[in-house]
């Protein structure tokens, strides 16, 4: 049995290596290096053309990313929350640009999201999952990102930018009402 498990692993571990294209893991954030090509409006991206290598490496960068942040914000929570989180950085990527023109930029802007901080404890997490947690944990996030990606499910935030628990009340959402809330988690729209 165990045999069996180790080569399953095994077997996901490098589908995982084929499937998707990892950022180079350096430990300052500004080191990080993806292949750069013209970035992609996600509202549209149902409509992408496939067949176009560059366009196709970007896709299975926005993935890899964007379920590398799920994984440092929401690993251990539902499935429902992961999605709402994958859709508020969605949000915030097709709203007001001061956190950036994509994805990429979006997630790793400064000060956003907890897990790319580096002094944040789950900030070696996010950059090598599969040695903290079962495989199936981080196979989880990857799923969840590319159907968010690909508009599988609507909107559970209604339009949400930001979000936090309810055990910490940021000053941004003192003067804010949630629109949502799902498990413990509190939803916001920032900017309309």
């Amino acid at each position: 049995m165990k045999r069996k498990n180790k080569i399953n692993l095994t077997t996901l571990s490098l589908l995982s290596i084929i499937c998707l294209t990892s950022p180079t893991k350096n430990p300052n954030l500004e080191q990080i290096s993806f292949t750069e090509t013209n970035p992609i409006r996600l509202e549209t991206q149902e409509h992408i053309n496939y067949s176009s290598k560059k366009e196709n490496n970007q896709i299975h960068e926005d993935i890899e990313l964007l379920a590398r942040a799920l994984y440092g914000e929401a690993r251990n929570k539902s499935k429902e929350l992961k999605i709402a989180i994958a859709q508020s950085i969605i949000n915030r990527t097709n709203k007001n640009k001061w956190w950036g023109n994509t994805l990429r930029e979006v997630i790793l802007k400064p000060e956003q999201y907890s897990s790319f901080n580096q002094r944040d404890p789950n900030y070696n997490k996010v950059w090598n999952p599969l040695r903290y947690e079962k495989p199936e944990v981080w196979y989880e996030c990857l799923k969840i990102a590319k159907e968010v990606l690909e508009n599988k499910f609507e909107d559970l935030t209604e339009g949400a930018t930001h979000y936090h628990t309810d055990k910490v009340r940021p000053l941004w959402s003192r003067r804010k009402n949630s629109l949502t809330k799902i498990d413990n988690t509190l939803f916001y729209k920032l900017f309309k």
